[in-house]
């Protein structure tokens, strides 16, 4: 025969007391009808033996419902704030990610959590422009000599900064715009004074196209 002995039950801070006929800690809770979940507590352990004038102590583990993305997930801690909550589970956040409610939020039971990553990325945005052809003149060269000078079309670059919140793009910002590479144009060099005998001025004259001819010629 086991002779019921009183015991003490204090749970998430209310205190019962109550007898018990049971071996373990373990059978008299299920009698009670007190179940252990996740990150829940106990002392002494449920494997306990039943002695007269025990205490026992029981917390209860707080549900938070996190959404990250398109998931949703359970945790259950004994943590006092979201941030300790998430830190115990190995969440922690970039200076850029978003959580709501705040970090510095008490935790309640089956309370709502949202986590948002957000990342950066640069984008960039290419085209090519066309290089000219230029004349010059060159004290260097005198009567009909000419030089010229090969260059290359340059690319114009479109910085952009992409605002990403979990996967998805939210925002663009423009950043700066400049040319890799630089326009190099394509330069004929000539004589100062050859070009009036010719009766055009390289300031105003557009280049249209260049092309190289050979020819016989005589003293």
């Amino acid at each position: 025969i086991h002779r019921a002995v009183p015991l003490t039950l204090v749970e998430d801070g209310r205190l019962v007391s109550l007898q018990s006929s049971r071996d373990t800690l373990g059978q008299t809770l299920q009698d009670l009808g007190i179940t252990l979940g996740p990150a829940d507590e106990i002392l002494p352990p449920v494997t306990s033996p039943v002695v007269a004038g025990m205490q026992v102590e029981v917390k209860h583990a707080r549900a938070i419902n996190l959404r990250s993305g398109n998931s949703v997930s359970t945790i259950y801690t004994q943590k006092a704030t979201l941030r300790e909550a998430l830190a115990e589970v190995g969440l922690y956040l970039n200076d850029d990610d978003r959580v709501e409610p705040p970090l510095y939020a008490l935790v309640a039971n089956n309370m709502e959590a949202k986590l948002v990553r957000v990342s950066g990325q640069s984008f960039f945005e290419r085209s090519t422009v066309e290089r000219k052809t230029v004349l010059k003149a060159d004290p260097s060269l005198s009567g009909g000599q000419v030089r010229r000078v090969t260059g290359h079309d340059g690319t114009l670059v479109n910085e952009f900064k992409l605002v990403i919140e979990d996967g998805v793009v939210t925002q663009r910002d423009f950043v700066k715009r400049y040319f890799e590479p630089e326009i190099e144009d394509n330069v004929i060099y000539y004589a100062p004074g050859a070009t009036s005998n010719y009766g055009f001025s390289p300031g105003v004259t557009r280049i249209a196209e260049v092309k190289h001819v050979w020819a016989t010629w005589y003293n």
